[in-house]
């Protein structure tokens, strides 16, 4: 305990976070991994000697995280770490694949992660681009400090290499020890912040779904964590001034209106008209004394609950936002675990599944307006939360869009889709902030015409002048002998099954039967409803298959209701019938009797694609089944639906559902 200055509890934030970092070790899971250009005269000696001075004036740099034989998670104060400053020259290869190494460069700090328990909890890496410019990798534990602390930190780190190289003491203001902060945080009103957290998740009793995720798995097939991925857009500058106007006519921040139009996106992915979400939040207390420099991590995840009305608009919604944001921030130090134990929503379920997070801290390239012989020109950063799914803002006077995502979870273009429906959803709540939001638009102008007008593009050739009949007499002249339909042991070529069918046609003719004459047809599957189906098509009728298994009364409706006068039926199920005052005929007990003698002839009954093919009935809304009329032209278009989509046509409509026998039809047509 020699080599330990200090001793005191964690912040709610640092104990996530370095709970993921234990379960996920490899994950890369809160590890910041920054890249910083620096330009100017470089001394290395009094760059390691700055850095020193920093981690000796900085507390938080000689942090490291203990939890075994403790009863809570310590942090550990140590008087000194060991730095070693790692560094390579690369000026020897050109821009381009020195900006591709250092893209390696920053994932494999993020894979190479920490062990919380071992300080120093950062590391570096200097690497030589030009004469006067460097790029510094600078990696970290997140839970040692957030990034509203990075600019201070560095700000801090050049005027101490100032004053090395030029032998003096650094003007640096006092040091606000990161304890204080601690300390503060035992001192709040827990029962308070459990009353306001449960009345805000009252009735919430799931997260609300990212319907676009899809089963874990990777690449190679195992479900082991990786690196999150990123996308990203820019609005224009217009658009980004646009917003700022906004926010300034109803006195909000612009983060505000991209929070805004985050929950719509998710209210339109989700469905759900209650959507739960979480935010960073700074967590620096305005009360503290040197809170604005105190170095350390800060920052906070809380939920926000906003009820969408499509038929509000986005005011509404964004003062909605803003009253929950004002009444949130006097409890913005409260534990996710706590407020997850106060919810309605059980463990192992999250509380939510996506954050939002507004990087509301840029860099300081400037330097404040203080010359220095080494400045910061650009910065860039790569991390990764514990949640699948992160919204990311960047200010700017090009306003980014970021969307960072577990791979293993989400397609890649899927994401892409919906960064498009995000930039897309917030530009119209910018341009149109009256309109009720069921009508921003979600589409991008090229996906609306894809979906519109190439993906509609339905029109295709098909036998439109023929009715259904029609090709099966086609069939026949060409392949008669060939077998048609079989049942068991009994089966008909094309040319014998056309000769019966037209036997039955002909028998209905003179029967009466023509064009938009419904004719009821009741069999199990067998030849003789093939040969039923066929001749009422080729006698100019339309079918109506009617279920020997329904009761009595609903075929009765369905022949009253159809205006069904004859039905073709078998012997076994002729008694279902009885009392209904239509004609029946038993194709198997009638056939030698009545039907045998008619014609065998194709009969040559004017009937087109516009006539009824058949009449099916289905459940109605008001309790009585509705009959639905079918033309023949309906059915051909189907049929070479079919055809195209390699399908065999088969007349599944006459047939009883609760059948079991077997019956093998090519037809072929």
């Amino acid at each position: 305990m020699r080599d330990i200055e200090d001793l005191y509890p964690l912040s709610p934030m640092q104990q996530g976070m370095v709970f993921h970092s234990l379960l996920n070790p490899d994950s890369g899971v809160y590890v910041e991994a920054t890249c910083h250009r620096l330009r100017g005269e470089f001394d290395s000696a009094a760059f390691a000697r700055a850095w020193d001075e920093l981690a000796e004036r900085h507390s938080v740099l000689r942090t490291a995280f203990v939890w075994e034989g403790t009863d809570e998670p310590l942090q550990a104060v140590f008087r000194r770490v060991t730095l070693r400053i790692e560094e390579e020259d690369w000026r020897e290869l050109t821009p381009e694949e020195q900006a591709r190494r250092l893209d390696e460069r920053l994932t494999q700090e993020q894979q190479r992660g920490f062990v919380p328990g071992e300080a120093p909890l950062w590391r570096l890496a200097m690497f030589r681009l030009a004469e006067r410019e460097r790029a510094l990798i600078w990696s970290h534990h997140h839970a040692l400090l957030d990034g509203w602390s990075t600019p201070i930190l560095f700000r801090d780190l050049l005027e101490l290499y100032e004053a090395q190289r030029e032998g003096r003491a650094a003007n640096l203001p006092p040091v606000h020890p990161y304890r204080d902060y601690i300390a503060w945080l035992s001192e709040q009103d827990s029962d308070a912040a459990e009353e306001y957290w449960g009345r805000l998740l009252a009735g919430m009793r799931e997260p609300t779904p990212l319907v676009i995720s899809r089963t874990r798995r990777d690449d190679n097939g195992d479900e082991g964590p990786r690196l999150h991925r990123l996308v990203g857009r820019h609005l224009t500058a217009t658009t980004t001034e646009s917003l700022r106007s906004l926010a300034r006519l109803h006195r909000l921040t612009p983060g505000t209106i991209v929070q805004a139009s985050w929950a719509v996106l998710l209210h339109r992915y989700s469905g759900a008209s209650d959507i739960l979400y979480g935010v960073i939040v700074s967590g620096r207390p305005s009360e503290m004394p040197g809170i604005e420099t105190m170095i350390g991590m800060f920052i906070n995840t809380l939920p926000v609950r906003l009820r969408i009305d499509p038929q509000g608009t986005a005011i509404d919604l964004l003062r909605q936002l803003h009253r929950q944001q004002f009444a949130s921030r006097q409890f913005e130090s409260s534990s996710l675990i706590d407020i997850q134990g106060w919810s309605e929503i059980a463990r192992p379920l999250p509380l939510f599944q996506s954050i939002f997070v507004l990087e509301n801290y840029p860099f300081d390239h400037e330097g404040g307006g203080v010359q220095r012989s080494l400045e910061v020109v650009e910065t860039g950063s790569r991390a990764q939360t514990n949640y699948p799914l992160t919204a990311v803002v960047s200010p700017g006077s090009e306003l980014g869009l970021e969307i960072s995502y577990d791979p293993a979870l989400f397609e890649d273009a899927a994401i892409e889709r919906m960064l498009d429906h995000w930039q897309t959803l917030l530009e119209g709540m910018v341009a149109t902030p009256e309109r009720p939001l069921a009508q921003l638009p979600l589409l991008a102008t090229e996906e609306r015409r894809l979906l519109i007008e190439e993906w509609n593009r339905t029109d295709a050739p098909y036998p439109a002048q023929h009715c259904l009949h029609h090709l099966f007499e086609q069939q026949v002249a060409v392949i008669p002998d060939s077998v048609a339909v079989v049942e068991g042991d009994r089966q008909l070529s094309f040319a014998d099954l056309n000769r019966r069918a037209n036997r039955v046609a002909n028998y209905l003719i003179a029967a009466g039967v023509g064009p938009e004459t419904i004719v009821g047809l009741m069999s199990d599957r067998s030849l003789e409803t093939i040969i039923g189906l066929l001749g009422i098509l080729k006698a100019g009728g339309a079918y109506l298959p009617l279920d020997p298994t329904l009761p009595a009364e609903r075929l009765r409706y369905m022949l009253d209701d159809a205006s069904a006068s004859l039905t073709l039926t078998v012997e076994a199920h002729a008694g279902l019938l009885e009392g209904h005052g239509s004609l029946i005929l038993a194709l198997d007990r009638d056939w030698e009797r009545l039907i045998a003698s008619e014609a065998p002839t194709n009969p040559s009954m004017p009937v087109g694609p516009a006539n009824l093919a058949y009449v099916i009935y289905t459940s109605g809304s008001t309790g009585r089944p509705k009959g639905v009329l079918v033309e023949h032209r309906n059915v051909m278009n189907l049929l070479e639906g079919l055809r195209q989509e390699q399908y065999r046509p088969v007349f599944g409509p006459v047939f009883s559902s609760a059948s079991r026998r077997k019956l093998r039809v090519s037809l072929n047509v």
